[in-house]
């Protein structure tokens, strides 16, 4: 558990794409399955500035992976596997809008957590400050003094 931070994910990708290279064909798919989730969310914490390096890794990572594992991406759950099946079926023009949706559907995500706030923090004001019509009155009384 930690606080949202954005990360810059190139470490992420270049361990795995260099522990993936290092495995036989035999281990590749164990090894994808063993790093999925840390780069799932190294993708939920990549700010968009830094896709970049990820687009230009995933062709590496993709040629590393055995055809059957390639073959049943679309299988796989998760938002690097996502990425990974956009790659192999579409080129780098489908990871480029696969990784622009993820980007932008988490920030969708900040974006409603933020306005939820934002609405209790209103709410929470607007029942402790006192209203207009309590403000009114006190200034009426006020001037009457």
């Amino acid at each position: 558990m930690h606080l949202y931070a954005p990360s810059n994910p190139a470490p992420a990708m270049l361990s795995f794409a260099e522990a993936l290279a290092a495995q036989p064909k035999s281990e590749r798919a164990a090894c994808l399955a063993e790093w999925m989730p840390f780069l799932d969310e190294q993708l939920t914490l990549c700010p968009p500035a830094e896709t970049s390096f990820i687009l230009n890794t995933l062709p590496n990572i993709v040629a590393h992976l055995p055809r059957p594992v390639r073959r049943n991406m679309s299988q796989q759950p998760g938002a690097f596997a996502c990425l990974l099946d956009a790659q192999i079926k579409d080129g780098s023009l489908g990871a480029k809008a696969e990784l622009s949706l993820q980007i932008s559907a988490q920030q969708q995500y900040r974006t409603d957590i933020l306005a939820r706030a934002y609405g209790r923090l209103r709410q929470d004001l607007d029942l402790a400050l006192p209203g207009p019509d309590y403000l009114r009155s006190l200034y009426t009384r006020l001037r009457g003094l």
